[in-house]
């Protein structure tokens, strides 16, 4: 079961918590952009990240930035403005007979358990290399 929380902001100066987004499927990564116009958000359980504009003509909407093909855990931002995403491979569960299976993407990367992907989004406008 997922438990939808929101995201919002908080006012320093007044103390006042302003909702932005409800509705949410596990949001566990908040970043904001450098020049703080929008807000990305990490949902893990639906696989995506959802751009929030906060300044602009656009000030107030949200969209689907990115589907995954895995679960983002947590979301950062570098010292030139780009954000990175570690995502988790999805593990999937197969039933034959009375046997159940569970398999997940092989990663060459790594040789953990969870195999792990990166996405390295270094451009707004959508350019993204998936690592």
């Amino acid at each position: 079961m997922c438990i939808p929380l929101p995201v919002g902001e908080h006012d320093k100066s007044t103390k006042a918590v302003t909702v932005l987004l409800r509705g949410l499927a596990f949001a566990n990564g908040v970043a904001l952009s450098k020049d703080k116009s929008i807000v990305l958000v990490a949902e893990n359980s639906t696989s995506r990240i959802v751009r929030y504009w906060l300044k602009g003509p656009s000030a107030g909407q949200h969209y689907t930035f990115i589907d995954l093909t895995g679960y983002p855990e947590n979301i950062g931002k570098n010292s030139k403005g780009e954000f990175w995403v570690a995502c988790i491979q999805k593990i999937v569960a197969f039933k034959v007979g009375h046997i159940q299976f569970m398999a997940w993407k092989d990663s060459a990367k790594t040789s953990s358990f969870y195999p792990a992907t990166a996405l390295h989004i270094s451009q707004m406008a959508g350019a993204c290399d998936c690592n």
